[in-house]
């Protein structure tokens, strides 16, 4: 249940009404409490001068890192610090690299932050949030394009793969350590190509890849990349089409993934599929998945709960506000019904390139949709309403509004019971600015 409690932001004639909270009649908080409204509080605008698109986002401890960006079509390299617990913005010293675009930028640990790569520049540099200090990292063994699709890390390593500029994309990337401040140039696989918006899938010291286009063999869509011996290996065939821009997770050593188009882009309107796939990585055997109780989409978004996968969203010739869970044990699906969000038809469910990292969307047993995170509400009079459900109970709560315009692009973290948006952009305007909206109360 959210909060009982409203807090009155002073000079406000008005609170909204949501979700049936209580307010006490009469009660005002401190001068220090104003940009607080409920279980929201904003986050003020970050001191990185104007707002930039394609600003680089990580969280790390309990700092929100924001870096990079273009403004005007020059990119940009100044940052700057959140401090959620204090609430206090501090501004970065300058990087040693260049701004650029299409970087990659990930958090290390509890306080580090990694940033490498942009278009044919093969730098990075490692951000300690503690020390407030930069560390320079060697430079890379890779040089195409330098637009990474695929990044994530793995232990003490870095992984980059898949790189080139825009069309066709490369199967070529590499590995780094971060203890010693190396690189290694990846093998590329003998038959596949890489693939738009695929996610850091890791099992055990694994790089798993499916659907990406074949150079070689009509019949294999997919391959695991070996990381300590350097080899790729071809999966079986599968028995669904390949296709991008599906819902794609890891259960154990299982790969799972549903819907998604043929592509290219321009065909992604017309054709999209409702069936999906469990990979089995140690056996390399397929099993096609039950019939799902949604609609073909591509672009929904996947989460891990305990032993099932939940998907949600997606687009087509419409959006979606549905989704459905499904049990890999029991290859059973079940229904998650429409959030309860009005103007629709004014939302926007966008898909997510390199820098720009899948936003987080579930907690314990709660998936959060609000504005841009899942979901973009371009103006209307709910821009800024959301929704939680829960998936034991199978309801479905209304968020209040937020103290900031709906947005798309956006950062969205989870930090303890908290949800932080920052940033993002909608249809006249860029943010610098965010809210931290807390699931505890």
């Amino acid at each position: 249940m959210l909060g009982k409690h409203w807090k009155w932001v002073i000079g406000l004639a008005l609170v909204p009404t949501v979700m049936c909270a209580v307010v006490y009649a009469g009660m005002l908080q401190e001068k220090k409490q104003q940009n607080e409204i409920g279980p929201w509080k904003k986050i003020p605008k970050a001191p990185i001068g104007e707002p930039r698109s394609r600003i680089g986002k990580a969280l790390a401890g309990n700092k929100l890192v924001v870096w990079g960006g273009i403004k005007n079509d020059k990119p940009l390299s100044d940052g700057a610090v959140y401090d959620i617990d204090k609430g206090t913005w501090t501004k970065m010293p300058l990087a040693p690299i260049e701004g650029t675009e299409h970087f990659t930028m990930l958090p290390y640990g509890k306080k580090d932050v990694i940033i490498w790569g942009g278009e044919d520049y093969p730098y990075g540099a490692i951000y300690d949030t503690d020390k407030d200090e930069w560390k320079k990292m060697a430079a890379a063994p890779i040089t195409l394009g330098m637009e990474p699709y695929t990044s994530g890390i793995l232990g003490n390593k870095l992984l980059v793969w898949g790189i080139g500029n825009t069309r066709p994309l490369n199967s070529i990337g590499g590995i780094y350590d971060i203890d010693t401040d190396t690189w290694k140039k990846m093998a590329e696989p003998p038959t596949i190509k890489a693939i738009d918006d695929w996610p850091p899938l890791f099992y055990k010291n694994k790089f798993i890849v499916w659907g990406a286009p074949s150079a070689v063999n009509g019949d294999r869509y997919g391959a695991i990349y070996e990381i300590d011996k350097d080899e790729w290996k071809e999966m079986v065939k599968a028995p669904i089409q390949r296709r991008n821009w599906g819902a794609a997770i890891l259960v154990g050593n299982k790969l799972i993934y549903w819907g998604g188009c043929p592509g290219p882009v321009v065909a992604r309107m017309s054709e999209c599929f409702s069936d999906g796939a469990v990979y089995d990585i140690d056996n390399d055997t397929w099993k096609k998945m039950a019939a799902a109780p949604i609609e073909a989409r591509f672009w929904p978004r996947a989460f891990l709960w305990g032993n099932k996968v939940v998907i949600w969203g997606g687009d087509k010739d419409k959006f979606y506000f549905d989704g459905a869970i499904y049990d890999v044990e029991n290859d059973t699906w079940e229904k998650i019904p429409e959030a309860p969000l009005n103007a629709k038809q004014e939302i926007y469910n966008y898909g997510v390139f390199g820098y720009n990292r899948t936003p987080e969307g579930l907690l314990g047993n709660k998936l959060l949709v609000w504005g841009g995170q899942e979901l973009v509400l371009w103006g209307g009079k709910d821009a800024s309403v959301g929704a939680i459900y829960d998936l034991d109970k199978k309801t479905w709560q209304k968020m209040p509004k937020a103290p900031i315009n709906g947005r798309d692009y956006q950062a969205s973290f989870l930090y303890r019971k908290k949800l932080i948006i920052w940033g993002g952009r909608d249809d006249t305007a860029i943010y610098a600015d965010g809210a931290i909206f807390d699931i505890g109360k």
